[in-house]
């Protein structure tokens, strides 16, 4: 008797298995069949439920988005910024200021910056063809960045932005009044033989017997006082800026880095080299471009860089009268962390 119930419950039993794997397969049936049925839009929207971070699985917007992301540097990566954020509504902007990497949430502060101005074109402005940014919109952007980056902003790139006007074209011009750049009336810039260059924190020692270059440091976050003899392969390439006035740099434990403009956007430097007491010294430790520009570079263009420093990581704030920027880059080997840049390449 006893025999006989043990193999009645061993049939019901798998009898239950065969209906639950029965189950679940007409539910994936289902699943595929109705995934099949809807629009590329809706299936956007779909939840996934593979839990898969396969190329495969990504809806259009997440496949735009890691494009962005892994774009390289200069024009490209701007091209690929518009076509990810060129379509998205405010709900996704708002979103978006919350992801995880720095440069899509930059990115999407910023457009959340522009819609507020373009609304302001449509209503209370309506008929003015360029506007200032009010300083309550500019004064969110700010709190924004040094909030997500725990870094204080740089004072002239600040007062750039508050001081920046919004045109009906969709683009935001910079006054660049505020530059690292100015000097008092009469401040000596380069005198033969053994004068000094005076440039924004940095101090070029121009004796041909030893050329030596002085970072001048004001903080913890905007490096310290350094000193170092100017590398060889280096040292026509930096007495070539002082004409242009546009040298900045920053040093902080054994290491300075040094700001280089080029003839465009893909020839913008970092230099990095070693200081008086490392033991690299004198010695170029890496170089790197420079992400500044994403959309089309105007040759002539005044620009700036200000410089932070946090942990191991440079922050580098850019400016020009078209667009704003920051990157961030490895003290330690130049390689790029995130950049942002506020000005997109056109259709």
């Amino acid at each position: 008797m006893k025999k006989n119930e043990i193999i009645k419950r061993e049939h019901v039993e798998l009898g239950n298995n065969y209906l639950t794997s029965a189950l679940v397969f007409c539910f994936i049936v289902f699943s595929f069949c109705w995934m099949n049925n809807l629009s590329p839009a809706e299936q956007d929207q779909a939840p996934s439920h593979s839990g898969s971070t396969s190329k495969k699985y990504l809806t259009q917007k997440e496949k735009l988005r890691a494009a962005f992301i892994a774009a390289s540097p200069g024009e490209k990566k701007g091209e690929a910024a518009r076509r990810f954020f060129e379509n998205l509504s405010a709900q996704d902007i708002n979103r978006l200021c919350f992801d995880n990497d720095n440069s899509v949430a930059l990115y999407a502060a910023w457009r959340k910056l522009e819609l507020q101005l373009t609304a302001r074109l449509l209503g209370p402005e309506r008929g003015a063809n360029i506007i200032y940014i009010p300083p309550g919109v500019s004064h969110e952007f700010l709190g924004f960045v040094e909030g997500r980056l725990q870094v204080p902003v740089p004072n002239n790139w600040c007062h750039n932005l508050l001081s920046a006007r919004y045109g009906r074209w969709g683009a935001t011009l910079f006054s660049m009044k505020h530059s690292p750049h100015y000097r008092p009336e009469g401040e000596i810039k380069y005198r033969q033989g053994e004068g000094e260059s005076a440039l924004p924190n940095v101090y070029l020692h121009l004796n041909d017997k030893d050329p030596s270059i002085t970072f001048i440091g004001r903080g913890l976050d905007e490096g310290i006082d350094a000193g170092a003899k100017l590398p060889k392969e280096v040292e026509e390439k930096i007495k070539n800026q002082l004409s242009r006035d546009t040298v900045t740099g920053i040093a902080i434990k054994g290491r300075a880095v040094i700001a280089l403009e080029g003839k465009g956007p893909d020839f913008e430097q970092l230099i990095c080299i070693a200081t008086r007491g490392s033991k690299d010294h004198p010695k170029v430790l890496w170089q790197c471009q420079m992400d500044s520009y994403w959309a089309r570079y105007f040759q002539g263009q005044h620009w700036f860089t200000e410089f932070r420093v946090k942990d191991d990581h440079i922050y580098l704030f850019h400016c020009t009268h078209t667009s704003i920027g920051i990157e961030c880059i490895s003290f330690k080997d130049g390689s790029r962390i995130f950049s942002f840049n506020s000005r997109l390449p056109t259709h």
